[in-house]
């Protein structure tokens, strides 16, 4: 896409500069390689940032001989670890790497000290993501009645009971390194003798089949049961309504580039059940979310991912419901909803400016011969 320059804002934060070409890599034609090239070579940009699965484009460094004054940029997560060898060529050719966590940067640096990284991290609407005004049991009790007169008035076929439940959502794809089924199990186990507790699926499905999740049918609401699954993506307000009246956030996933529900949900200050490992650290620790210890890590094609046990992960939930019911959660729930405070869009925004303008530099002491240190 095409924006504008630095000088004009779009909601406040600024623009990228003109004639800029920010693309995901995913959307490149793969019939049609030298495609990007030729649109480079038509528009002269002075930035091009890449993003995901951006060793999909082998022609940065060719681009980066026909246009020796763009700056290329490349932006990817990496939420698993160590980065390959086969990792060193791609990255190397882009003048600047972006990644919205310092754990992927600590995971590029670690391993070649001439990789030019920064840490952009990502942004929360708080528009949608916030701590209900009068609390999450009288939100709950809103949402039902909302949803009775929804069904009264055959708007909707579906309603939420909430009420004097300890509640857990998921947010997120129906993927194998989220974990869903996991969470599901040590689930099952959680619920066992309690006529409380709720746990919502938001999972979107997309490499899973849902009739592998077990006797939880592929339906849009599961009633009479303590999980209610929604598998197709909800409305932003609906999801904000979701997470706010939430009490936790249930997400044990073998690794996070960033984990933007994560945040989404301390924004609503609903405590994070997560894993101990990959960039959950930027966001979580004791203070504001339950951490689950990893028991191994498994190859996962060239990276290693943490498996956290079911049994941790519903020990974790066990202690949750114990501090709700004493009132201790309330405690972690404020300390989530103020770290959340400090994360933005319109940050974001400024800090890839900023990033983009570093990278700048330091392309142009490359061109001249002058050793350029690594972004700290």
């Amino acid at each position: 896409m095409v924006a504008g320059g630095f000088g004009d804002k779009v909601d406040g934060a600024p623009a990228l500069p003109a004639s800029s070409l920010a693309f995901p890599v995913r959307a490149l034609d793969r019939k049609d390689p030298d495609g990007m090239l030729k649109l480079i070579d038509e528009i002269k940009p002075k930035y091009v940032v890449l993003s995901h699965d951006i060793w999909m484009f082998p022609g940065v460094a060719e681009a980066k001989l026909r246009h020796p004054d763009t700056v290329f940029v490349g932006y990817l997560t990496i939420d698993s670890g160590p980065p390959t060898p086969a990792w060193r060529g791609w990255l190397a050719s882009y003048d600047g790497i972006v990644v919205p966590a310092e754990y992927g940067r600590e995971q590029l640096l670690e391993r070649w000290f001439d990789i030019i990284a920064d840490v952009v991290p990502y942004g929360v609407d708080k528009k949608f993501y916030h701590p209900p005004k009068d609390g999450k049991e009288k939100l709950k009790e809103k949402t039902y009645d909302e949803s009775i007169r929804s069904v009264m008035t055959g708007k909707s076929l579906t309603y939420l009971d909430m009420r004097g439940k300890f509640t857990a959502a998921y947010l997120g794809m129906n993927l194998g390194r989220k974990n869903v089924l996991g969470l599901v199990e040590a689930w099952r186990e959680f619920e066992k003798g309690k006529d409380d507790v709720a746990l919502i699926l938001m999972a979107h499905t997309v490499a899973l089949q849902m009739e592998e999740i077990g006797h939880y049918p592929p339906t849009e609401l599961i009633r009479g049961e303590s999980v209610y699954y929604f598998h197709q993506p909800m409305p932003e307000d609906m999801v904000g309504s979701v997470m706010s009246f939430s009490n936790v956030l249930l997400h044990p996933s073998v690794g996070e580039g960033f984990g933007l529900p994560i945040l989404e949900a301390m924004a609503c200050g609903t405590v994070p059940i997560v894993t101990d490992y990959s960039a959950m650290h930027d966001l979580c620790d004791p203070t504001c979310a339950y951490m689950i210890q990893c028991v191994r890590y498994a190859p996962h094609g060239t990276l290693h991912i943490c498996v956290p046990d079911l049994y941790d992960i519903s020990e974790a939930l066990e202690t949750a419901y114990a501090d709700w019911k004493s009132g201790l959660l309330e405690t972690k729930s404020k300390v989530a909803a103020e770290r959340a405070l400090g994360y933005s869009w319109d940050n974001t925004a400024w800090r890839l400016k900023e990033s983009l303008e570093k990278f700048t530099v330091i392309a142009e002491k490359r061109k001249n011969g002058i050793i350029a240190t690594r972004i700290v």
